[in-house]
């Protein structure tokens, strides 16, 4: 990295802009994950992934990816002893559910703010919603809980939240995706971030926000991470105008 940028970037980092940034982006999320309760031994998680809280104005709504639902799924249909949880809140996922689409791999569904208070997940409140599709070209941040940062010891858990800040490679009417390039991605703190090629699955659910201008400078939910490819650093995520006021998942 050039290291006239850098240094800018480490002042942004330095004078608090980017540790707000991280704090806006991570404040409706949780980590959503679950386990066999009858393995109490390290390496007992089945599967985790990323859930968004919004309030759309008509609702409040979480979503998800659809294959991380249908997963959760799946392994209920194979083992009688399955737990779920959000944050620090244990659910049965299915008894929320507003919406599935397997086409365009999203799930939501209706939790109550007083439930997910007990993760610190505070509900994000878009400007307008459906927000515009996201454009290629544009900078926005995504976030989510990687499983490579997952921790796990007996009946206790931790996940660390990742975000970064990348361009729009291209935009569709219903998704979008993002060239990570890992390598030469900046990261705060001295850290020496994430290699390269590296396998993200956990993200999918977390939130993609735009830079936005006017009507004054800030940041606005615009998307949802579904899908990644660690061999070409690339992460899809479909335009929150999928999902409507009301929690429905249509083609945009």
């Amino acid at each position: 990295m050039e290291q006239m940028r850098k240094r800018e970037l480490d002042h942004a980092e330095a004078v608090g802009y980017f540790p707000e940034i991280r704090k806006l982006i991570k404040q409706p999320t949780a980590p959503i994950w679950w386990w066999r309760d009858s393995h109490s031994c390290d390496g007992s998680i089945l599967h985790n992934g990323t859930l968004c809280a919004i309030d759309t104005g008509e609702r409040q709504i979480c979503v998800t990816a659809g294959h991380v639902y249908e997963q959760y799924l799946r392994h209920r249909s194979e083992f009688d002893d399955v737990e779920c949880q959000i944050g620090n809140v244990r659910i049965r996922l299915e008894n929320y559910l507003i919406d599935y689409s397997k086409e365009l791999d999203l799930a939501t569904f209706e939790i109550s703010p007083i439930l997910l208070a007990g993760s610190g997940i505070l509900n994000h409140a878009p400007r307008i919603w459906p927000p515009e599709c996201i454009e290629t070209g544009e900078i926005v941040v995504l976030g989510g809980y990687p499983g490579r940062f997952r921790e796990e010891r007996i009946r206790q858990v931790e996940f660390a939240f990742a975000s970064l800040f990348v361009p729009v490679a291209q935009s569709s009417s219903d998704h979008a995706s993002f060239q990570l390039n890992l390598s030469r991605a900046y990261w705060s703190d001295g850290s020496e971030g994430i290699p390269a090629h590296s396998e993200l699955g956990g993200m999918s659910g977390g939130p993609v926000f735009r830079y936005l201008r006017n009507p004054i400078e800030h940041f606005d939910l615009a998307g949802f991470i579904y899908q990644g490819s660690p061999d070409y650093e690339l992460i899809f995520a479909r335009h929150a105008a999928c999902v409507t006021k009301s929690g429905n998942i249509v083609q945009y």
